[in-house]
Order: C-alpha cells, then sequence, then structure tokens
C-alpha cells in the first residue's frame, strides 16, 4: 500500500485506435498513362485512314469558306486545290494556320487556281517545308 501511495501520477492508458482498412491493392497501383487523342496542335499523327480522310476534309471546308476562296478540295493526298474567286485573292496567310493545325497537313502542297477567265497563272504554295 506504501508502494501505490507514492505514484502521485495514475498510470497512463493507452487506448488503442481501430486500424483504417487498407486500400485494395488495385486502387494503390498508379493507373497506365491514357494516350491522348489526337487533337489540332498535339503533334500526334493518326494512322487510320478515315481520320486522316476526316481532317483533309474538314481543312478543305473550312479554307471553302475563306475570304477571296471559292472552293477547295483535296486532288491528291498531298494537294489542295483551292479555287480562288477574285485575281486579287491570296488567301495564303489565312489557309496555312488551318493547315499546320495537323502536322501531317502542314506540309502540304496548295494549287492557287486562279478565277475561270483570269490571266494570272495558277501558283503554288507550302505553308511548312518537309
Amino acid at each position: 500500500m506504501l508502494a501505490q501511495g507514492l505514484q502521485t501520477a495514475p498510470p497512463e492508458i493507452v487506448v488503442a485506435k481501430p486500424a483504417v482498412a487498407a486500400a485494395p491493392a488495385a486502387a494503390a497501383r498508379p493507373a497506365p498513362a491514357a494516350v491522348a487523342p489526337a487533337k489540332p496542335g498535339n503533334g500526334l499523327i493518326p494512322t487510320d485512314p478515315v481520320v486522316l480522310e476526316r481532317r483533309r476534309t474538314e481543312t478543305a471546308n473550312a479554307i471553302s469558306t475563306l475570304a477571296g476562296v471559292d472552293r477547295a478540295f483535296w486532288s491528291t493526298q498531298s494537294t489542295l486545290l483551292v479555287y480562288l474567286a477574285t485575281d486579287e485573292a491570296d488567301p495564303s496567310a489565312s489557309l496555312c494556320p488551318l493547315l499546320e493545325r495537323y502536322p501531317e497537313l502542314a506540309a502540304s502542297r496548295v494549287q492557287l487556281q486562279p478565277p475561270a477567265g483570269s490571266q494570272k497563272s495558277v501558283r503554288f504554295r507550302q505553308c511548312q517545308a518537309y
């Protein structure tokens, strides 16, 4: 008893906290890196011919709406034929950014066809070198 009287503080009581359930092993693993979808400007060139054709069509349609352009279409996979509405039209500054959105189209050959009856000759442009 005497020994108990000398104790000034009661002994500490340790309360065990409930253990937190561990996360499943699958959740702990990092997710595999996803491949970014091909978007304008990301530098990825798709290999699917349907996607490539859709990009060509989309670009030709956008160029057809530019001022001074009558119509535009792809005469080959690498040559864009642009029919001009007037002799003075030079849409190069506007059409190059549209082509450069896609790396596979940036170095395409652009044939600027003057309007019917014009004395101007056909001109060729390339927005980016290979």
